[in-house]
């Protein structure tokens, strides 16, 4: 391959649209053959020598398909090829020193204005000559029937990731919005551990509408304790714009950010009598590298028992909430926890969480907030598997999912796969699983599972129409999710991989995120 593509990629100067960085999703975008394309790119219009990064665009190959090592079938696309003014916005793949994929969604690069922007039919991928990567070449080519790229705004609401620890030693951590345009709070996620005033952990998801000010913000259950509600009252700085972070105003004599227990009937403002002040805190707009993790598994009963341990990795003492969840997205009340956690943990130390294992066999999944803090391990204890008895498999909690994730299989041998999938987002999605054999041939396409808003579904690659067809093979699975009319940025998906041998014993594969 020519230097031009080995050493860099070009790209060219474009006039200034905002001084802000954009990103840009790939929305619904179907090839004429029914192959999709997924993910995003970052454009930033004031650097105008390199203003593409952070590509992460990937393309699956249609059921028609047959090898993925063919040029319509799909591929990973990590750079943007623009070799002159002019010239189609292109994403290249890294080749493999014989062929390079190419990607052409506009017939133009620069500028991207605007909230969205249709592609034309005439997008194309294929494999690109490897001299500059301007033509394609060969007779294998597909061109892009439907889709468009839309972006995220300046101005929407922005998501603000709260912690803060109290003057009675509990801890709240967790997420709201905040619309500056409206002055309104959405989507509240915020958990409160126990200290040593209020001895329960709250979780609160909701935000009380007349008590929000441009003085504070107040944040309550449905919790009745005492008399009363739980809430949290957070003295709201001077501008809740989209800035790195500020400081929460500590409590003092009623004032400042604190916790308590708002009376029943009392208006809106909420006296507390006795608040629980917060001593220390922060609010910030970039989201903590793991703060969300992922148990994709979580079964109860019927022979089954799970066991979360959540490790404290931090020299200050830390705390986290976990949530469980049903198939169906609702709340899953697992025996001997619950349907919510929430805990402080001191460094080093260590919080388990273990099921009760019922008569009844009940699944889903977890969600862990605080997760940057911790080391997150599940043990699935199947009872008297076999005739050495119980059998235990583990696996670590996963970042909350990202444009797509991969997990090699083996049916070989008698064994069976099991498949447990979480979509972590407020909206249902279709779910499109690609499988490869082990010489790379293309054996499923299947997008016949929908997963509920906040759903999960588990189970076996033989009892599932389609999924039989891996029977005794052994491969590699690529998952995606399809969100429908979704607002980006669009969550992806959190997946395991069980596998069962003859004999009762059992193993976990974690996923890897894409």
């Amino acid at each position: 391959m020519k230097t031009s593509l080995n050493l860099a990629i070009l790209f060219t100067s474009c006039s200034l649209l905002s001084a802000a960085p954009v990103t840009w999703y790939l929305n619904n975008v179907t090839f004429t053959d029914g192959g999709r394309a997924f993910g995003s790119f970052v454009y930033d219009s004031a650097t105008p020598s390199a203003p593409f990064s952070a590509v992460n665009v990937q393309t699956t190959p249609a059921a028609s398909t047959p090898s993925g090592s063919s040029a319509i079938g799909g591929g990973l696309y990590t750079s943007v090829l623009v070799a002159s003014t002019g010239q189609p916005l292109s994403f290249v793949s890294s080749g493999n020193g014989i062929n390079i994929r190419r990607l052409q969604l506009l017939s133009t690069q620069a500028p991207l204005g605007g909230s969205s922007i249709s592609i034309p039919v005439a997008g194309t991928e294929g494999f690109c000559d490897l001299a500059s990567c301007t033509n394609l070449v060969g007779t294998q080519t597909r061109s892009i029937a439907t889709g468009q790229l839309v972006r995220t705004f300046a101005n929407a609401p922005v998501t603000w990731y709260l912690s803060a620890t109290m003057d009675d030693g509990s801890q709240a951590v967790g997420s709201f919005d905040f619309d500056t345009a409206t002055g309104t709070y959405s989507n509240v996620d915020i958990a409160i551990t126990g200290g040593t005033s209020l001895t329960t952990s709250a979780r609160l998801r909701f935000s009380r509408p007349l008590g929000n000010s441009p003085t504070a913000a107040i944040f309550q259950t449905d919790q009745n304790i005492q008399g009363g509600t739980r809430v949290f009252v957070m003295a709201s700085p001077v501008s809740l714009a989209n800035t790195d972070g500020v400081a929460l105003t500590p409590g003092a004599n009623g004032a400042g950010s604190y916790q308590g227990i708002c009376p029943v009937g009392t208006p809106p403002t909420c006296q507390i009598g006795v608040p629980i002040n917060v001593v220390s805190g922060t609010i910030i707009t970039a989201k903590p590298a793991g703060f969300t993790k992922v148990v994709s598994q979580i079964a109860d009963g019927g022979g089954w028992q799970t066991s979360m341990i959540i490790t404290n990795t931090t020299d200050s003492a830390a705390p986290y909430a976990v949530t469980f969840t049903k198939d169906d997205g609702t709340p899953f009340d697992v025996g001997g926890i619950g349907s919510f956690a929430a805990g402080t943990v001191q460094p080093g130390g260590s919080a388990f969480l273990t099921s009760t294992s019922p008569t009844t066999l009940t699944q889903g999944s977890a969600v862990l907030l605080g997760g940057q803090n911790f080391a997150v391990s599940t043990i699935f204890t199947w009872k008297n598997a076999n005739a050495g008895g119980d059998q235990q498999g583990t696996v670590t909690g996963d970042p909350q999912g990202s444009v797509s994730f991969s997990v090699p299989f083996d049916n070989t041998g008698g064994a069976v796969g099991g498949f447990a999938i979480t979509n972590t987002s407020p909206s249902s999605v279709t779910v499109l699983v690609v499988a490869y054999d082990e010489a790379g041939r293309i054996i499923l396409v299947d997008s016949s599972l929908t997963l509920a808003a906040y759903g999960h579904t588990a189970f076996n690659f033989q009892n599932r129409p389609g999924f039989s067809t891996l029977a005794g093979k052994r491969g590699l699975l690529r998952v995606f999710a399809i969100h429908p009319g979704a607002t980006p940025p669009y969550p992806g998906l959190n997946g395991l991989l069980l596998k069962f041998l003859p004999n009762g014993s059992f193993t976990t594969i974690a996923v890897t995120n894409q």
